[in-house]
């Protein structure tokens, strides 16, 4: 699939068509690394809610759950959880089809269990050198 992709914020020739791979039904996904706060104070994918619903209605597959990473996510030992971080009712992401999407870094992580998860929520929101 191609997508328009932000890689820094700035104007719009910062926008680039990349190939970016179709999710599989089932998948969870979250996302780090992406910019929530555009050019004039847009929010944009700063809650599960509108990453939710984009990437269901682009993929029609209501299976598909996607949720950005927000400070304050707890890997649990059955799932990671996102509880009064933001107005959005609780979230528990279960381990079983669970996998971090490294945006800065395009790359798809698979996250198994409670180590994994916290290794690299540790790593991905390190600030980067």
């Amino acid at each position: 699939m191609k997508a328009i992709i932000l890689r820094d914020l700035g104007p719009p020739e910062n926008l680039r068509l990349e190939t970016v791979p179709n999710p599989t039904p089932g998948m969870t996904l979250v996302t780090f690394r992406h910019p929530v706060v555009m050019p004039g104070g847009f929010v944009s994918f700063g809650d599960y809610f509108d990453l939710d619903g984009a990437l269901k209605l682009r993929y029609k597959d209501d299976a598909i759950m996607a949720h950005p990473f927000l400070v304050g996510g707890v890997c649990d030992d059955d799932a990671l959880s996102f509880a009064g971080i933001t107005f959005s009712p609780e979230q528990r992401l279960s381990y079983e089809n669970l996998y971090f999407v490294d945006t800065g870094r395009r790359r798809l992580i698979r996250i198994p269990d409670r180590d994994r998860c916290s290794r690299e929520v540790g790593r991905l929101t390190r600030p980067r050198a």
